[in-house]
């Protein structure tokens, strides 16, 4: 499982932070070492360090371009962890190997199972390693199928429960899930961070057993579909995004499909809403750059998702709406990557987000 969110999403190809050491240039093969620093609702203040390397297949820049990194960070809520995630293009793109490998102790606030849970979370405290990793054989332009295996083991948990939320969860003890499946992704991005007319589409399959040593036997299904279309004038694109996310079987409540977060549902805390199926929709349009400046430009956006026990609920479930506004300033311009600042609202409050980086 994707652990809701795809890989793609996490990080598109280089980073989505904001790296305070800023270099217009053209992006050349070679090792970058610098600071970061993100805001979300999950994390506050985020501070950390990367050591970044980026080549093309036999120095060959008609290939696309690979990265592999390693992330340190520390938050406000006194989550830390280190990340290891590489994005790799062999020549003539006839391999896309993708994966990460992390280690995390990350406190979150748990608000129940299902699409009408309270605003009274619990604070579950853990760690966890997580393992995912694809390889993608191209079959067609821009067409990539290939195997990929999951592992999510989370455990030294505890639990400071809440009035709402006084019975442990499933997998509340702690649990080792690991999975193994196909993937698919039709790619015709060529900047992942600030996409423009293009289409992304992704489905994957994993199943989760016993034999493989997880603790729960289950299936996850993936989709995240995406369309980049012209806007109303030259420097305007519309975004369109779909995900949804189906499990069969007995899962965990970390396995579980959520909304909220600073990709989908942005206003919302990630896991504000969760159980074993979800759908969100999410449209944004972006004008980069406003027409009388060449770097601010500025989007709205608006959402709309649910969770559900089946999937055939997720019609009559509770929908959850946001919606909200950001400022953009693109950092680097020779790559058109663009620094986002993003407020949100919903019916429980207001969210702002800042990061590297369009959010899909």
């Amino acid at each position: 499982m994707l652990n809701q969110l795809s890989i793609a999403q996490e990080k598109d190809n280089i980073v989505k932070r904001y790296k305070a050491k800023l270099k217009d240039t053209t992006e050349n093969p070679g090792f970058l070492f610098y600071p970061t620093i993100a805001f979300s609702p999950e994390t506050k203040w985020e501070v950390g360090v990367v050591n970044l390397i980026l080549f093309y297949a036999n120095n060959d820049n008609r290939n696309r371009l690979s990265e592999a990194n390693v992330f340190a960070f520390y938050t406000q809520e006194s989550q830390y962890g280190i990340w290891a995630e590489q994005s790799i293009y062999t020549n003539k793109d006839k391999w896309f190997i993708q994966g990460k490998l992390r280690y995390q102790y990350f406190p979150l606030l748990y608000y129940g199972i299902g699409p009408d849970t309270k605003d009274d979370p619990s604070i579950i405290n853990s760690d966890a390693l997580i393992i995912h990793q694809r390889a993608l054989r191209s079959i067609a332009k821009n067409f990539f199928v290939g195997p990929m295996v999951d592992l999510y083991k989370m455990y030294n948990v505890g639990i400071d429960y809440s009035e709402t939320n006084a019975t442990k969860p499933i997998g509340g003890n702690g649990s080792l899930s690991v999975g193994l499946g196909l993937s698919a992704t039709y790619n015709s991005r060529q900047n992942p961070l600030n996409s423009k007319n293009a289409d992304y589409l992704e489905i994957s399959y994993l199943n989760y057993a016993n034999w493989m040593g997880s603790d729960f036997t289950f299936q996850n299904i993936y989709l995240d579909a995406r369309k980049y279309s012209n806007g109303f004038k030259e420097n305007h694109i519309w975004a369109n995004q779909t995900i949804a996310n189906f499990n069969y079987g007995n899962l965990p409540f970390n396995m579980m499909a959520m909304i909220g977060g600073e990709i989908m549902m942005r206003g919302y805390y990630l896991g504000r809403f969760r159980d074993k199926n979800m759908i969100a929709l999410q449209s944004e349009y972006r004008i980069l750059p406003f027409s009388f400046s060449e770097r601010f430009g500025a989007t709205v956006f608006g959402s709309v998702g649910t969770v559900a026990p089946t999937v055939g609920k997720l019609f009559s479930a509770t929908h959850h709406f946001a919606a909200g506004a950001g400022i953009r300033y693109n950092i680097f311009k020779s790559k058109d990557i663009n620094v986002r600042f993003d407020a949100a609202v919903t019916p429980e409050g207001m969210a702002y987000y800042f990061f590297l980086g369009e959010a899909f």
